[in-house]
């Protein structure tokens, strides 16, 4: 476990995101975008932790054995989608850092972390 000392007032802020759109050029399946997905996110080991807090009210990073990160195929608009997830906290006690959105019709991405 590690201790989580700074920024400790932000863990349950909805607003705490980060929006990113990527355009994809070429052919890309799903089954392929989501294996990419799995690959980058299996490598950082902070995106396998989920936050715990102890009867004292301290934060710690802890391993997770089945993180709540997730990539999502649909069609959106960019400003909708952000609209909509801006709303959505990030359930950190269960692993969830990372929600992908994949627009397949016009080849966008959406990150948001």
């Amino acid at each position: 476990m590690y201790k989580i000392e700074t920024e400790r007032a932000d863990l349950f802020d909805v607003n705490m995101m980060i929006a990113m759109q990527v355009i994809v050029n070429g052919n890309a399946s799903e089954e392929k975008l989501t294996a990419a997905f799995s690959s980058v996110v299996s490598a950082f080991e902070i995106l396998n932790c989920k936050i715990v807090i102890d009867n004292n009210g301290n934060a710690f990073y802890d391993d997770c054995a089945s993180p709540k990160n997730s990539i999502t195929f649909r069609n959106f608009e960019l400003s909708d989608l952000i609209r909509e997830q801006e709303r959505i906290r990030f359930r950190i006690e269960k692993g969830e850092f990372i929600r992908c959105f994949v627009s397949m019709t016009n080849a966008n991405i959406l990150l948001n972390n």
